[in-house]
C-alpha cells in the first residue's frame, strides 16, 4: 500500500513516522515538497499520483495566532482551501482522503449538558481556528458528495507527545519542564477533554488506512476517558516524579486568551469503535508513555 502524508514535519505526522505498519510505503510531504494551498501544485504533484490514500495533517494550528486578522488568508488557505484541493485530487486518482480535524468545531458552548459529543452533534465554532477547520471539513466532504471522492474526517483533541517528540511544543512537554522546576503551577480546571497521545492516534489512523471498506463521513478518535487540563497537569507531574500538589487549579477567566477554548471537549468515539478499530488507550497510559518517551 502506498500512502502520502501531508504536513510531514508536524506532531501527528511525526508520530505516524514512528508507527508505519509493515507493507506500507509512505511519501512524506512537507511544504517544500508540496504546497497544499496551491491548486496548480496539488493538481500536478507526482507525489500524489498512484497512492491508495492521502492523510492530511497539514493545518494552521496556532489557535491564538489564527485570531489575528492579518493572518486570516493564511489560516483559510491551510484549513479550508487545502483539504478541498486534496479531496479533489483524490477524487481524480481514486485515493481515499483522510482529513484530520478538531474538537474546536463544537465551540466553547458545545456539550453544555456534559454528554460526550457525537459525530453529528451541533457544530457552533466560535474561534477562527474552529470556524476554518469546520469549513475545511465541509469543503472536503462536499467533494465526496458531488463526485467519486472517498473522504473520512477524523476529529481528535488535546494531542500531546511529551518527551517522545521533544521538538514539538505541547501541553505535556510544557508541564514536564515546569515539573523540573520549583514552586506552584496554576492550570485551568474548567475545561474538560480527552488527552490523546499522538502515537496512539497515529496507530488508529493506520488502522483506518488499512480498512479498504471504511465509510465516508466523520469519526472521532481520542484517548479513552477524560479530565481537565488541571488533572492532566497533575498526572504529568506524578509521572515525572514531581509533587502533583504543586499544581493548583484556576479558572479560564483568570487566563484570558485571544481564542475562546471549548469548556467541554469530550468526544464520543462510538462510531470509531463500531468499525472495529478499538478504543485508543486510556489517557493516563498515554501520559505515562509520553513522559517516558515510550511508544
Amino acid at each position: 500500500m502506498d500512502v502520502a502524508v501531508t504536513g510531514s514535519s508536524g506532531q501527528v505526522a511525526s508520530a505516524l513516522k514512528l508507527t508505519v505498519p509493515d507493507g506500507v510505503r509512505v511519501r512524506w510531504l512537507d511544504r517544500r515538497g508540496l504546497d497544499v494551498t496551491s491548486e496548480l501544485d496539488v493538481g500536478a504533484s507526482a507525489a500524489l499520483a498512484g497512492v491508495d490514500a492521502v492523510i492530511n495533517t497539514a493545518a494552521f494550528t496556532d489557535v491564538d495566532a489564527a485570531e489575528d486578522p492579518a493572518r486570516r488568508d493564511e489560516v483559510e488557505a491551510l484549513n479550508v482551501r487545502a483539504p478541498e484541493l486534496l479531496a479533489r485530487r483524490c477524487a481524480e486518482t481514486g485515493a481515499r482522503f483522510i482529513h484530520l480535524s478538531t474538537d474546536y468545531v463544537f465551540g466553547a458552548t458545545g456539550g453544555a449538558d456534559h454528554v460526550p459529543l457525537s459525530v453529528d452533534a451541533p457544530t457552533v465554532p466560535d474561534s477562527v481556528y474552529g470556524i476554518t477547520k469546520l469549513a475545511g471539513e465541509r469543503a472536503a466532504r462536499a467533494v465526496a458528495e458531488n463526485g467519486d471522492a472517498r473522504v473520512t474526517v477524523v476529529r481528535t483533541a488535546w494531542v500531546h507527545s511529551g518527551a517522545m517528540l521533544p521538538d514539538h511544543r505541547d501541553f505535556v512537554g510544557t508541564m514536564m519542564r515546569l515539573a523540573a522546576g520549583e514552586g506552584p503551577v496554576r492550570v485551568v480546571d474548567d475545561q474538560i477533554g480527552n488527552p490523546t497521545y499522538a502515537v496512539d492516534l497515529a496507530r488508529g489512523l493506520w488502522r483506518l488506512v488499512a480498512d479498504g471498506s471504511a465509510p465516508d463521513g466523520v469519526l472521532h478518535a481520542v484517548g479513552s476517558g477524560h479530565t481537565s487540563w488541571f488533572g492532566l497537569a497533575r498526572q504529568v507531574f506524578t509521572e515525572a516524579g514531581a509533587d502533583p500538589g504543586r499544581v493548583e487549579p484556576c479558572s479560564s477567566a483568570e487566563f484570558p486568551r485571544p481564542a475562546p477554548r471549548p469548556a467541554w471537549s469530550v468526544l464520543d468515539t462510538e462510531a470509531w469503535c463500531a468499525l472495529g478499530y478499538g478504543e485508543l488507550p486510556e489517557w493516563r497510559s498515554g501520559v505515562a508513555r509520553a513522559v517516558g518517551a515510550r511508544l
